[in-house]
């Protein structure tokens, strides 16, 4: 931490665009880096540098990418429908094109938020705001699917297990590895990541 200096992450900027990584990639690192920052001087008390990381600012796209139903249906059609994890992958997806969530949203969901099958539910999102997203029949019958293959009284609505291991609450890390798997199979060749659902 003593040789965490102006210098040392100017020198590191540099390094990153010699590697040609976009404006935004360079942001998000940036971020990491201010956020632990923040972690290590108000959670450790442990004194740092003084000066502000300036994060460069990063043009809103001129297109957002999303999915067409017929590839929907393509996606839907890979699917083996004798594998939980499939079935899993299936509600997970749906509830995210019919409800606008990110990802993280959608995982943070409970079976008890969902238990009365409200149309409306109430979410925190980015920056801790307050707002309504609504739940469709099909939604609904997807996460029923899923559910119903489920043998263990886990509180979160998307779990995992490899069968060696206790059932924990699905990551957005290994969420988006299956669905990346997914997308390999289909083919395309839209650069297509979990967040591109909620655009769908």
């Amino acid at each position: 931490l003593d040789e965490f200096t102006r210098d040392s992450v100017n020198d590191w900027i540099f390094t990153l665009r010699k590697r040609n990584l976009a404006t935004g990639t360079i942001s998000g690192h940036l971020w990491a880096l201010k956020h632990f920052h923040r972690f290590i001087g108000q959670e450790k008390k442990i004194p740092l540098f003084h000066w502000d990381i300036s994060i460069p600012r990063v043009p809103a796209p001129e297109t957002v990418e999303f999915l067409e139903l017929d590839e929907q249906e393509t996606l839907f059609s890979l699917l083996d429908y004798t594998k939980v994890g499939h079935i899993r992958l299936r509600a997970f997806i749906e509830l995210m094109i019919n409800t606008g969530m990110r990802p993280s949203e959608a995982l943070n969901l409970t079976r008890a938020d969902l238990a009365s099958r409200p149309q409306e539910i109430e979410i925190i999102g980015k920056g801790k705001k307050r707002r309504a997203v609504y739940l469709t029949e099909r939604v609904y019958h997807w996460l029923d699917q899923y559910l119903v293959q489920r043998q263990d009284n886990h509180p979160a609505l998307f779990v995992i297990s490899n069968g060696k291991e206790k059932i924990r609450a699905l990551s957005l890390r290994t969420l988006e590895g299956d669905f990346q798997q997914l997308i390999k199979k289909s083919g395309t060749e839209k650069k297509i990541v979990l967040h591109t659902l909620r655009h769908t």
